[in-house]
């Protein structure tokens, strides 16, 4: 084989690295534009992922702005019924409206009863009127219209009433039961009083001794009844009494004398 010259061998050596480092050169190119456009494919897909996103939301946006309006312009042309509402701006039903909610629709007097589509007002106990107007009704004004004792008087109060027996002419009790307790001569003691009413002994007044005969020694302002005669049988029934001080005796219907108080001196006869 033909050898070349030293010179010209070393110039195709040359030639031959020469055309390497080109072609590794353009290799290295070709490699960092390659980079270059998977940077930017991805750059661009990561920006259609992100406007997908954006349009779909819009849509939902969009069909749920339809919606609304939808039901917007059905509550404008389907109104609801009186008593009735739409409970909200989505809502496509109406519902009931509870009127017993706002204030002062019925008489402050009377009290609100909801039903469906509209609502009741009814005044109270001792009131009349048509529950939007209320006024107070006078018991006392006939008597029918309470349940005091005809010797009681009648006290008209506001949606009420109340009764007091005639104490002046001697009555008392609770107002719807009054007893007479009109006092015989001679039954009012220095610090008690008694009475007979019915075969049965009553007293009030100062209880020192246990003088009132209720088995207590306390103060009573109104009649009590003495436990010993309270009219249930001939021994327990009285027919006449008397006072003392600070005791008192009454004879029964079968003539047995009963007293009852203080007995420091023996005044009640029982040895």
């Amino acid at each position: 084989a033909m050898q070349l010259p030293p010179v010209l061998a070393l110039l195709v050596a040359l030639s031959l690295v020469q055309t390497v480092i080109a072609d590794s050169s353009a290799l290295d190119k070709l490699s960092s534009q390659v980079q270059d456009l998977n940077l930017t494919t991805s750059r661009a897909l990561e920006e259609l992922t992100t406007q997908t996103r954006s349009l779909l939301e819009q849509s939902i946006a969009l069909r749920k702005q339809s919606a609304a309006l939808e039901t917007a312009v059905q509550q404008i042309s389907e109104p609801c019924l009186p008593g009735f509402f739409y409970p909200n701006s989505t809502a496509a039903s109406c519902e009931d409206f509870d009127e017993c909610t706002v204030p002062d629709v019925c008489h402050p007097k009377a009290s609100c009863l909801n039903t469906h589509g509209s609502f009741e007002c009814e005044c109270g106990l001792g009131f009349s009127g048509n529950g939007h107007n209320c006024h107070d009704v006078n018991e006392c004004s006939t008597q029918l219209g309470h349940s005091c004792h005809a010797n009681a008087n009648c006290l008209n109060t506001v949606g009420s009433y109340s009764c007091e027996c005639d104490a002046s002419n001697g009555w008392f009790g609770n107002g719807t039961h009054c007893y007479s307790l009109k006092l015989p001569s001679g039954m009012q003691s220095y610090s008690h009083t008694c009475a007979i009413l019915d075969y049965a002994v009553y007293c009030w007044g100062f209880n020192g001794g246990g003088r009132l005969g209720d088995g207590s020694t306390t103060t009573r302002r109104t009649p009590v009844l003495v436990s010993t005669l309270d009219g249930s049988d001939s021994r327990k029934s009285a027919q006449t009494i008397a006072l003392g001080r600070v005791s008192s005796c009454v004879i029964s219907l079968n003539s047995s004398l009963l007293c009852w108080g203080a007995n420091g001196f023996g005044q009640l006869g029982d040895g």
